[in-house]
């Protein structure tokens, strides 16, 4: 099937400051001794691009067809399911965007747990706080949007021990209050606003995150590891709040 949220992609596109920094926080998270990386629902390429001109070669899960096509004219490696991986192929798994659009959220964790190696880690970023929901998420395909613990618990359930979350994009919460409260039902995205957001005002919520990034954020995200004990440990860790990856306003992002 082709994925129908393409014009959003081609928008978010342009979004130069939040592209830049969410491509940081993924090299943070990354494993000094990682060489298998898999970017899980690569859309057009964005991030997985970034990654190859870094020098990081990642293999593209992507199982939209019109998507996956756009990869392969860009020479990105791509592969239509985290099925056609190898069980304990992966050193370091990355995914932006991407969890709230699966129905089944529980089974796709569990199988990024079967891909991963021993000591493998996984970043999710996700749309933050129900609240925020609008048909903006329903025009895209989103089935829910997360909080700290919600994210921490499903990918904690399917067996990884959480190293650190974070809310991302504090002033973005805000500004999605307002998208919400004056939302007509269009479901869509405005190039010139997004551009303004993220020239004007991202930069800006980057730095106040570091007061917000624990209680508030337009994102969340978490990064996990799978560790021996994984699935089997008789008691699950609390959410850590460790530093082991800085929060995202760490990552200041070009102009």
């Amino acid at each position: 099937m082709d994925y129908s949220g393409s014009d959003h992609l081609d928008v978010m596109a342009g979004a130069l400051n939040y592209n830049e920094a969410l491509h940081r926080l993924v090299l943070t998270a990354l494993p000094t001794s990682a060489k298998d990386i898999v970017d899980f629902g690569a859309g057009s390429g964005t991030f997985a691009s970034k990654m190859r001109d870094a020098g990081y070669p990642v293999t593209c899960i992507e199982p939209a067809q019109n998507l996956a096509k756009l990869l392969g004219s860009k020479g990105l490696a791509t592969l239509p399911t985290l099925y056609s991986l190898d069980l304990q192929s992966v050193d370091f798994l990355y995914s932006l965007n991407v969890l709230e659009h699966i129905a089944d959220e529980a089974a796709a964790l569990d199988l990024c747990f079967q891909k991963m190696r021993l000591g493998g880690v996984i970043l999710f970023y996700v749309p933050a706080f129900h609240v925020l929901f609008t048909s903006m998420d329903t025009a895209v395909g989103h089935h829910r949007r997360y909080r700290r613990h919600s994210l921490a618990t499903a990918i904690q359930n399917a067996g990884f021990t959480i190293v650190t979350t974070r809310y991302a994009d504090s002033l973005g919460f805000l500004a999605s209050l307002y998208l919400k409260w004056t939302d007509r039902g269009h479901g869509t995205l405005h190039p010139g606003m997004v551009r303004f957001y993220d020239r004007a005002i991202f930069p800006l919520s980057l730095i106040m995150d570091r007061l917000c990034n624990r209680w508030f954020g337009k994102n969340v995200y978490v990064v996990a590891r799978k560790d021996a004990h994984g699935r089997n440990c008789q008691s699950r860790r609390q959410v850590d709040n460790s530093e082991s990856v800085p929060p995202m306003h760490a990552y200041k992002a070009d102009k």
